[in-house]
């Protein structure tokens, strides 16, 4: 499931910078047409038969047409028993008529300017809306020092909307001075609403008192399974270590309540560390074996067992990974066989999984494959399974590195020398593996594909050399060839080939051919075309490199107006000479705030009179090259980055952007709209909007590097995220193609963005 989801950025999930070719992140971490079969299919009937036999293949030769292959791959995963085409609506704030009140408008504009004094100040209000608007706004400002006045609020305030958003501010302060005040109130609390976000606020304070508070607590009915989940992310997202809440947990793995059986599993799926649970491996394993192969909880379950590697869980969980009707179990099921991808079970259930109707199994299974060497007789099924599966390329990444691994150069060079010269993704998944294979013929396809006119197919070219590099930077004879095609990339234009060439040449190895100097004249450059950001990182390899004149430019950065190069050179000062510099506060990066030259409005402020325009729930629709995802977003909830999105969907600019980033069972993130890397945005930033929406099943949040830095980046959640709540803004959920955002995969593209439907603000 989540486990992991460190390596993808989160902790702060979602810039990611990383722009290599890669396997899929372990953790649980091209452009194809849209194209229709040109022959008949088999019913959906007879796909789901052949699909339960585990082990169905079609006629397929290594020139089959690849978009046929993809579009019988999407209806059979769309024939998948997952549940709804929507994602069930996640329980709101009511409406308060932010869209026609200038009075609330005035509340959310102190949110966005960060005024907590002056929203301290609006908790007295006489009005009960702008109280708990101001409550609500605090939540995302977290000023330390209007936790006393929140904890009044939820005591005193005769108005249950006031004390519910009251609750979840303080839940965001995640101050242990709060649990007595938030026990107390929940003792006397009667308001459904109000409990939750008090039972759901202990859960984010990491400390035992909380802990002990919620395992305390005096609950009925539904709030059993706020009870277990926040306990659950107390202890497995927080630290907390409490003997007492695992025990209440691994009771409740069998509760008859769903809800709650889920919310105890979490934490066992979601704690990294096995050894805080793992005498009690017995218990888990009976709970598992009493569910049924379509329970919630069992994706946790698996999970947790993947982690203590014990010899008498692989066939538990090879069946889970075989039967499951979940692709979102199956999915974690093959990645907990790790470290067992050599045993006979783990290997025939992995190799199974190949032919798994979803991608994110098929490539969960692959990677997992691609763990340990395989003997001879298997590398010839993988290469057998590539010839007929050429479509399947998110599978076939991972076993090309493989093969190519272990030396099998001419099923390597012969699958790459018969692709297309367009197919861009074939080119990235064939050059990831050259990158693993030695020899000269391997070096010249790399140099070939160097200059092929597509800047995608260059830069896989570029990240495979890179990866070559260390091993061939021994050869003494090599290094002028790769100075020169790693110079020739830095001075490109293409900013992936950049990146990539930047960091080979910080190698002392080129020190000597001039690779310092390069990244001076790099950052000169970039400092004269004012793109700071993109300056920032040649400063950054500057101070690595010590290069020429090295101390100077940072000492002048300093000095500079963006925000991101001061905080480069004052770290790159201490690296090279020890001294600790204080960074300057004052200046914003000049992208930070479009000029009206470049917009005809400030993306950082709220345009009321715009949201008026869309309504409380417009629509927004994205076609994909995986199907169509439509979903419903929240302008009370978020109205800036609801604001944001829908500029820019009606600017045009997600047209043609990719998918940078899917994690199976995690999230699908895209979104950049400056290169579609994973390290580019609109040009600005807005502050989050940290909101009691959860992450459920479909919702759709705004990525970002840290707090107040979101700008076009999104991802949408596979499954039910409950660290990410309050942590990242969500804006809306999926109401139409569930099923198609479970297809996305890394490289799909969203074709074209649109705004459904506006209406007047109610």
């Amino acid at each position: 499931m989540h486990a992991s989801v460190e390596g993808v950025g989160l902790g702060v999930p979602f810039l990611n910078v990383d722009t290599r070719p890669r396997l899929l992140e372990r953790s649980h971490e091209d452009p194809i047409g849209q194209t229709r079969p040109l022959v008949p299919l088999p019913p959906p009937e007879q796909i789901l038969s052949m699909k339960n036999s585990r082990r169905w293949t079609l006629p397929r030769g290594r020139f089959a047409s690849r978009s046929l292959l993809v579009a019988l791959v999407a209806l059979v995963a769309a024939c998948e028993p997952a549940g709804q085409d929507a994602a069930e609506p996640p329980p709101a704030r009511p409406r308060d008529g932010l869209l026609t009140d200038a009075t609330l408008q005035g509340v959310v504009d102190l949110q966005v300017q960060r005024d907590g004094a002056a929203l301290t100040e609006m908790l007295t209000h006489h009005r009960a809306d702008v109280r708990a608007r101001a409550a609500l706004a605090l939540a995302s400002v977290q000023a330390p020092e209007s936790l006393e006045p929140l904890l009044a609020a939820l005591q005193t305030d005769p108005d249950g909307s006031v004390r519910r958003d009251a609750a979840f501010a303080i839940g965001q302060l995640g101050s242990s001075s709060s649990v007595p005040g938030l026990a107390t109130a929940l003792s006397g609390e009667a308001e459904s609403a109000v409990r939750d976000r008090i039972l759901e606020a202990l859960g984010k304070i990491g400390s035992p008192e909380a802990a002990s508070a919620l395992l305390s607590a005096e609950v009925g009915g539904t709030e059993e399974g706020r009870r277990a989940l926040a306990l659950s992310v107390n202890g497995a997202v927080k630290g907390v270590r409490s003997q007492d809440a695992q025990d209440f947990l691994l009771a409740r793995l069998s509760d008859p309540d769903p809800e709650v059986r889920a919310g105890a599993a979490y934490f066992f799926g979601r704690q990294a560390d096995a050894s805080v649970w793992s005498v009690r491996a017995s218990r888990i394993r009976e709970a598992l074996r009493g569910y049924d192969w379509d329970d919630p909880a069992s994706m946790y379950l698996v999970q947790a067992l993947g982690r203590i590697r014990e010899a008498s869980d692989t066939e538990r969980l090879a069946d889970w990974a075989a039967s499951a009707t979940d692709w979102r179990t199956r999915s974690n099921a093959m990645a907990a066989l790790v470290g067992r991808e050599l045993e006979s079970t783990a290997r025939d259930a992995l190799l199974a999984g190949l032919d798994d109707p979803s991608e994110h199994v098929a490539m969960n299974a692959a990677t997992t494959l691609a763990g340990s060497a395989q003997p001879p007789s298997v590398l010839g099924s993988l290469e057998g399974w590539i010839e007929q599966n050429p479509s399947r390329l998110v599978a076939i990444e991972p076993l090309m590195v493989l093969l190519a691994r272990q030396n099998e150069r001419e099923f390597v060079l012969a699958w790459l020398d018969d692709l297309d010269s367009t197919d861009e993704v074939g080119w990235r998944v064939g050059l990831a593996a050259i990158g693993s294979l030695s020899g000269r013929e391997a070096l010249e396809r790399l140099q070939v594909a160097l200059n092929s006119s597509s800047e995608s197919v260059a830069g896989s070219a570029v990240a495979a050399m890179s990866q070559r590099w260390a091993t061939d930077k021994r050869d003494p004879q090599l290094r002028g060839l790769y100075f020169e095609i790693f110079s020739a990339a830095l001075l490109s234009g293409n900013s992936q080939l950049e990146f990539t060439a930047g960091q080979v040449l910080t190698d002392p190895l080129l020190s000597s051919l001039g690779s310092r100097q390069l990244l001076v004249d790099a950052y000169q450059q970039r400092l004269a075309e004012n793109e700071p950001r993109e300056a920032a990182e040649f400063l950054r390899l500057i101070a690595l490199t010590d290069a020429p004149g090295a101390e100077g430019l940072l000492r002048e950065a300093l000095g500079h107006s963006a925000a991101v190069l001061r905080t480069i050179a004052a770290s790159g000062l201490e690296r090279l000479t020890g001294e600790r510099v204080e960074i300057q506060a004052e200046g914003d990066e000049p992208e930070a705030r479009p000029s009206s030259a470049d917009l005809a409005y400030d993306p950082t402020i709220i345009d009321w009179a715009y949201l008026a325009t869309i309504g409380a729930n417009p629509r927004i629709a994205f076609a994909t090259n995986r199907g169509r995802v439509v979903m419903e977003l929240d302008t009370e909830q978020a109205p800036h980055a609801v604001q944001t999105i829908t500029r820019l969907i009606r600017e045009g600019r997600f047209d043609g952007v990719p998918f940078h980033r899917v994690i199976p069972n995690f999230v699908a993130q895209g979104g950049d709209v400056d290169g579609g890397t994973g390290r580019g945005g609109p040009g600005f930033q807005i502050t989050s909007e940290f909101n009691e929406l959860p992450y459920v099943r479909g919702a759709i949040g705004l990525a970002s590097a840290g707090k107040d830095t979101e700008g076009s980046q999104f991802f949408l959640a596979h499954t039910r995220l409950p660290h990410l709540d309050g942590g990242y803004t969500v804006f809306g959920w999926v109401i139409e193609g569930l099923g198609a955002m479970d297809n996305i995969m890394r490289g799909d593209r969203i074709i074209t963005a649109s705004l459904m439907s506006g209406g007047p603000a109610q």
